[in-house]
Parts: structure tokens; C-alpha cells; sequence
């Protein structure tokens, strides 16, 4: 028997009835006799972290994208030759 963690098998069992049709009864013998509520339990949490898993990727796309963009995240450093002349007079005027 392959043993996932407890994270994987909320996913599988998520998967397998959401999309599957698989039956709640069925996926509980599946994994060891696990009961109906636990399953129940594991179907939402399955959904949940793969809306988790979406979003991540989602939101690194969005980073790649603003960084083809010339955005930088906070806190990364700036080389002086990428500053524009706007951001330039402003320091010299604070000399």
C-alpha cells in the first residue's frame, strides 16, 4: 500500500469525489476504514489546499510579470545605473 501524508490524502480524497464521483463510503475503506465524517472533513480540506496551492501560483505569476515589468519587490536593492533621471533630480536636489 503507498502511504501519503496527511496532506496528500485530503487532496486525493477531494479529487476523487469532486471530480470522480467516488462515494464517501468507498474512499473511507480506501484509506483504512477511516470514518464518514473524517472524509467529509478531508473533502474540504482537500479543496482548501488546492485554492491554497492556485493562489500560490497565481500570485507568482503576478510577480514574475511585475518583475518583466521593472517592478522590485520591497526591499530588493536598486543599482543606481536602473534608477530613472525623475528619481535622480530628486536626490541631487537633496544635496
Amino acid at each position: 500500500m503507498i502511504k501519503f501524508n496527511d496532506m496528500e490524502k485530503k487532496v486525493i480524497v477531494s479529487v476523487l469525489y469532486e471530480q470522480f464521483g467516488a462515494k464517501q463510503e468507498e474512499l473511507g475503506k480506501c484509506f483504512g476504514d477511516v470514518s464518514q465524517s473524517t472524509i467529509s472533513s478531508w473533502i474540504k480540506e482537500g479543496k482548501y489546499i488546492q485554492q491554497v496551492n492556485d493562489m500560490k501560483k497565481q500570485y507568482d505569476e503576478l510577480k514574475k510579470q511585475m518583475k518583466e515589468l521593472g517592478y522590485r519587490p520591497v526591499g530588493e536593492p536598486i543599482k543606481i545605473d536602473e534608477v530613472g533621471p525623475v528619481v535622480l533630480t530628486a536626490l541631487e536636489l537633496k544635496k
